[in-house]
């Protein structure tokens, strides 16, 4: 009889058991389908337009979509015309105040030289915050940038988690407010043989083919 007891209570404690696994998958799934069908709170879209076409000697244009999520920070680039079979640098750039990033025009070239180099988009564009390669949320200038194709074109996508960046980005730049409409993105770099004017600026260590803008957007809310 006690062995016949025993095992009853086991049998209903497997079946109480089942039954809670089975809710908690139920409401596992249905989480899951929520943060799923839930969109982006925010969409922020530019439109690149060319720079420095004598120096590139190409028409690079595409659009850069940014979508906000709860926890991520989701960016597709999206290029054609860029300077073909090699790796191009691409940033987000603003500033540290409340002023909005804006493309440069001609007027930027202080020197004269030609061409608008890295230093001369600061005046207009601030400084460079974000990095889009493979690891953004890290702010270094280093890292794995995309590539553009035999045919000029370059697709990037990166999925990059919001409060490693905020942290970061508060913790380099003293941002405390994350507003990507106040930013703009650039496309950078030339073929290395590309001739430059000896003028033409850029960082330490890098090539001014390197760091030479080619290409602009600056972003706006999308409704």
């Amino acid at each position: 009889m006690r062995i016949t007891r025993n095992r009853r209570r086991h049998k209903a404690f497997l079946a109480v058991t089942m039954a809670l696994l089975g809710m908690a998958a139920l409401l596992a799934a249905g989480c899951a389908a929520m943060r799923s069908d839930s969109g982006p709170k925010e969409v922020y879209r530019a439109e690149i337009k060319p720079l420095n076409q004598d120096q590139s000697r190409s028409n690079v244009g595409g659009t850069a979509l940014f979508e906000v999520y709860e926890s991520e920070l989701v960016v597709t680039v999206s290029l054609t015309g860029a300077p073909p079979n090699m790796t191009h640098m691409q940033h987000l750039h603003g500033f540290t105040q409340d002023e909005d990033a804006e493309c440069p025009d001609q007027s930027a070239d202080r020197n004269n030289d030609g061409a608008i180099d890295l230093l001369e988009i600061e005046a207009t564009m601030g400084r460079t915050l974000i990095p889009l390669h493979d690891q953004p949320a890290h702010l270094a200038i280093q890292g794995v940038y995309p590539r553009a194709d035999a045919n000029g074109s370059l697709s990037y996508s990166q999925r990059i988690p919001l409060g490693q960046l905020k942290n970061a980005l508060k913790a380099k730049h003293g941002l405390t407010e994350f507003d990507l409409e106040d930013m703009a993105i650039t496309i950078h770099g030339v073929d290395a043989a590309t001739p430059l004017p000896p003028s033409v600026k850029s960082l330490p260590g890098v090539r001014p083919q390197d760091s030479l803008p080619i290409a602009c957007g600056e972003l706006e809310e999308v409704d």
